[in-house]
């Protein structure tokens, strides 16, 4: 997925605050880029919303907004009593990345097609022009109250084939995958407002979390060709479809894990701590709350798997539906609707085998950056990963609306295993 167009003079290494906003927590990390290495995960820290029975989006947006400037403000103070050896070294944050969930982003994906009777060479030029004219008409028939917050090229194929990089080859065909995310304007000022100025020098940028997983595949998995990445957050779940290793298509439904913990409340008036404890105890065979609970969880996911399916049917994706199925989710959740995804078959009309899932960890994931101190949650150790990609200037052009629009690739420096 990544080409390489240009290096900058300077410094080899970059500190980076990330701030990862779900529908039901925000987590902060900070990393530092490494043009010769891994990016290297420095600190992190998450923080939950209340659970409500009823929330009015207003609500959580206010929650999202009140927990982002907690998470801000710890990394800021982290970042300014970092400790090297035994000595206090303050690390100036250089640039903010938001990476924003649904309900707070949505990603579409476009095939854009350039067909000649006589051949022609598929230049870095040819590629921008083509996304620049898109990114025209994308932004004249862009929905009121929404800000395009990133486009981004992610596949590109060359007389048929697919190809990782450009060359000087003249084809006669070029098709070029363009992602382009789009955030409530409403939103993106509230966070602006939330967070303040940025400090000095920095830049702050906006992005989904549905490219940065598709990354993370692409260089923890590199022979994964098709997949459902699933995205079980708080309030929403997202669906992203990999077809030849690209990102293709993405559906969201209105339901997440707080379903679980609201069924648990609905039927015993326990509250989050209890309720989460109540799921982990649940999945042990033989206890009193698997007893007693593990019927009404099942029913709830099972509901939730349910919804998910139409939504992948939705999707229309041509040919069998993939049943490989990567899963992220709170570590709470994470079993249940794994189990869940397993029941065969999840959708009738697309496929007759069962999915596959993959229940995606920090452990799982921790190949993909050099992690100082605890392994937090796979959100933050994927956009870690995204933005060595494609915000450190020593290896990519940046891929903020901005800049350039070009493609990029996996990083050669990763270890695999």
């Amino acid at each position: 997925m990544f080409s390489l167009f240009g290096r900058r003079s300077g410094s080899a290494t970059k500190v980076i605050a990330i701030l990862d906003i779900g529908s039901g927590s925000v987590a902060g990390a900070l990393g530092r880029l490494d043009r010769n290495g891994l990016p290297e995960l420095l600190f992190s820290v998450r923080e939950d919303f209340p659970v409500r029975m009823d929330r009015s989006a207003k609500e959580l947006a206010t929650d999202a907004a009140k927990s982002t400037r907690t998470v801000y403000d710890k990394l800021r103070k982290s970042a300014a009593l970092f400790t090297a050896g035994e000595k206090v070294t303050p690390l100036p944050i250089e640039h903010i990345a938001v990476f924003l969930a649904a309900p707070w982003s949505s990603t579409s994906i476009r095939t854009l097609k350039l067909s000649r009777t006589k051949p022609f060479v598929m230049s870095a030029d040819v590629l921008r022009r083509m996304l620049s004219d898109e990114a025209r008409s994308a932004e004249a028939h862009t929905k009121a109250a929404t800000r395009i917050i990133e486009r981004i090229a992610t596949g590109l194929t060359l007389n048929g084939y697919e190809a990782r990089e450009i060359s000087s080859v003249a084809v006669q065909t070029a098709e070029v995958t363009l992602a382009t995310t789009l955030a409530p304007e409403a939103f993106i000022d509230l966070l602006e407002e939330t967070l303040g100025d940025a400090p000095h020098g920095a830049e702050r940028t906006f992005h989904s979390f549905a490219l940065p997983a598709a990354h993370a595949l692409s260089l923890w998995r590199p022979q994964v060709r098709d997949a459902l990445i699933i995205d079980a957050g708080a309030e929403v779940t997202e669906i992203i479809a990999l077809r030849n290793g690209v990102p293709a298509a993405t559906a969201t439904i209105p339901t997440g894990h707080h379903l679980l913990l609201r069924t648990l409340k609905s039927r015993t008036g326990m509250g989050k701590s209890e309720g989460v404890t109540t799921l982990k105890l649940a999945e042990i065979d033989g206890t009193r709350l698997s007893e007693t609970m593990r019927e009404a969880i099942a029913e709830a996911t099972t509901k939730w798997a349910k919804e998910l399916g139409k939504a992948v049917e939705s999707l229309e994706l041509g040919g069998a539906t993939p049943t490989d199925a990567y899963l992220f989710a709170d570590a709470h959740a994470l079993s249940w609707f794994s189990v869940a995804l397993a029941k065969a078959p999840l959708y009738d009309a697309a496929t007759s085998a069962p999915i596959a899932p993959l229940a995606l960890t920090g452990a799982s994931l921790s190949s993909l950056v050099t992690i100082r101190g605890v392994i937090p949650d796979p959100y933050l150790l994927v956009e870690l990963a995204f933005t060595d990609a494609r915000l450190d200037e020593g290896k990519t052009l940046s891929f903020s609306p901005s800049r350039e629009l070009v493609l990029g690739r996996a990083r050669a420096t990763l270890s695999r295993t």
